[in-house]
């Protein structure tokens, strides 16, 4: 947040013209943002424990039924969509195991295999998905309550929002502060795109200031044509963005 204060001029003392509590808010627009138009920007790598039988939900994954493959602390995911399957992870989501086939479409298994649902076993073969449910599949063979069976999937899912700035007077993000080692949840690569979205909304917001109008048209325009030509590389598709995502709902139109 330093680097968003020093450009704002708001540095001495630092958030007295911008409050921490309000630019914090424009950090996680930002990263929803950043989600929105480039997915892969919350794409992950853990262990899962699979539940028994064979089909599977990654809309709400809870905190001891994770094992991050960053080495954060797990906590409870909400879930935006599988990738892919990687392999098995034995009884306590630490033992790499057999690779996973798939995703194998449903339509296609149920053709060749209809019986594949009454199946059981104590390790995952196939990853079996339906391209219209992001947010389910299915395990086959279908695994049992016990022993406990993990496996490793890439997936995408929400990003972990910072903690809510502090009011006036008990700022947490300045040096020094309960959360000035606080790092965001996407990745390095990404940080000069939050930080010219944080500006442009700040500078835009309630701002009668034709040189803060400039500005913020400046830092908007940074962020706007970095994730056109982000997502044009990414995806082949440029999306076409205009103009900063969420700023009706910030209030800063």
């Amino acid at each position: 947040m330093l680097d968003v204060s020093t450009v704002l001029q708001d540095i001495n003392p630092q958030f007295r013209r911008w409050p921490e509590i309000e630019l914090i808010r424009y950090v996680n627009y930002a990263q929803m943002a950043l989600a929105k138009f480039l997915p892969t920007v919350s794409a992950r790598t853990d262990a899962i424990k699979i539940k028994p039988g064979t089909k599977q939900d990654l809309a709400r994954v809870v905190a001891a039924d994770i094992k991050p493959g960053s080495g954060a602390t797990a906590a409870d995911t909400d879930g935006i969509g599988l990738m892919r399957a990687i392999r098995n992870m034995g009884s306590a989501g630490t033992t790499p195991g057999r690779a996973i086939r798939g995703p194998v479409d449903r339509y296609t298994k149920d053709s060749f295999e209809p019986n594949w649902a009454s199946e059981t076993g104590t390790e995952v073969l196939e990853i079996v998905f339906d391209k219209n449910l992001p947010l389910t599949f299915s395990v086959s063979p279908g695994v049992p309550a016990s022993p406990s069976v993990w496996i490793e999937i890439e997936w995408m899912a929400n990003l972990p929002k910072l903690p809510d700035g502090g009011a006036p007077g008990s700022e947490k993000y300045v040096v020094g502060g309960s959360e000035a080692a606080r790092v965001l949840g996407v990745a390095d690569q990404y940080a000069e795109d939050v930080k010219n979205y944080v500006i442009a909304i700040a500078l835009l917001k309630g701002s009668k200031n034709t040189q803060n109008m400039t500005k913020a048209q400046l830092h908007g325009a940074l962020f706007v044509n970095s994730i056109n030509q982000q997502a044009l590389v990414l995806t082949g598709t440029n999306p076409n963005i205009t103009a900063l995502p969420f700023v009706n709902e910030i209030g800063a139109a």
